[in-house]
């Protein structure tokens, strides 16, 4: 009986061991998986490229300072959809479709232009609501500086608080056809899962082709650990209608892929739609697994004043 017993208890331990074990890492890997930043349609067809750009409605949620080159106002709407696709069996818990709101108001009318918007972000790995505000005021001819300040509530493995954010921008309009950004998000790093700083250009060929490309990182001692890189093409090939298309390597968040979409933009209203697709760059633990594809549709319009 000894003899028998012994062997088969062993491998039951050894069973137990193993689901432990894997139970407890799987765990700890979830637990840092964070919520992904927010993106406008805009952002979505251009794969997340365009802090060297000047855009109206995405004030504060990309660049802040921006908003000292336009004259004119808008009153933005924006509504998308996160699905995931070719879910995999060995998924040990079921990923919940997701639904992102924003609304964002932007007056240019006074000395010190600025954007106000509302949030409401819930995905899978987490739920985010934000009231943000954001000013720029020029500081050359060719020159802005911005700041936006997002006072935040989310529920998330990272954070289950309300907490507050800053977003520092610079934009150099260098010429007619080329212009640089600057931003860092939380700079003073009152979340360190957040805070990353990004550099970018937009450069425009002619009236009809302009590329964009973003760099940056969430690390400042080991920059190509959290490192990511966006990158865009531009098309206008008819009277107020751009074609954008873009793809992003980004470890910050572990995601890469694409975006693309397009845009129609009138005297009093425009009108954007964007799909993006993104799998995991290291799907070990992460939000995805290897053959996983997260799918996003988004629609926004604006009235333009």
């Amino acid at each position: 009986d000894y003899t028998f017993f012994c062997p088969r208890l062993e491998g039951m331990t050894q069973r137990f061991l193993l689901i432990t074990t894997i139970l407890f890492y799987s765990h700890l890997a979830i637990s840092e998986v964070k919520p992904r930043n927010f993106q406008t349609t805009r952002l979505m067809q251009s794969g997340g490229a365009g802090v060297g750009s000047l855009l109206l409605n995405e004030a504060t949620v990309l660049n802040p300072a921006t908003s000292a080159f336009f004259t004119t106002s808008t009153v933005y709407y924006q509504k998308d959809k996160v699905e995931l696709n070719d879910k995999e069996s060995g998924r040990g818990y079921n990923f919940d479709d997701g639904t992102n709101e924003f609304v964002n108001i932007t007056d240019t009318s006074a000395a010190l232009k600025g954007a106000f918007s509302y949030l409401y972000q819930n995905e899978e790995f987490g739920k985010r609501k934000w009231l943000a505000l954001s000013g720029a005021s020029p500081i050359t001819k060719t020159s802005s500086l911005g700041i936006t300040y997002r006072y935040i509530d989310e529920e998330s493995n990272i954070r289950d608080e309300k907490f507050s954010q800053v977003v520092v921008g610079l934009i150099i309009n260098q010429s007619e056809n080329l212009t640089i950004g600057f931003t860092y998000v939380d700079p003073t790093i009152v979340e360190s899962h957040y805070s990353h700083y990004t550099a970018g250009i937009h450069y425009s060929f002619n009236e009809f082709i302009s590329i964009l490309a973003d760099a940056g990182s969430g690390d400042m001692q080991n920059s190509d650990k959290s490192s990511f890189t966006k990158y865009a093409l531009q098309l206008n090939p008819f009277e107020n209608t751009f074609l954008r298309y873009g793809r992003f390597h980004d470890k910050f968040e572990n995601l890469e892929g694409f975006g693309y979409g397009i845009s129609w933009v009138g005297p009093k209203f425009s009108i954007d739609f964007a799909i993006k697709k993104s799998k995991s760059v290291n799907p070990e633990g992460d939000q995805l697994l290897e053959d996983e594809t997260l799918s996003e549709t988004s629609f926004g319009i604006s009235g333009i004043f």
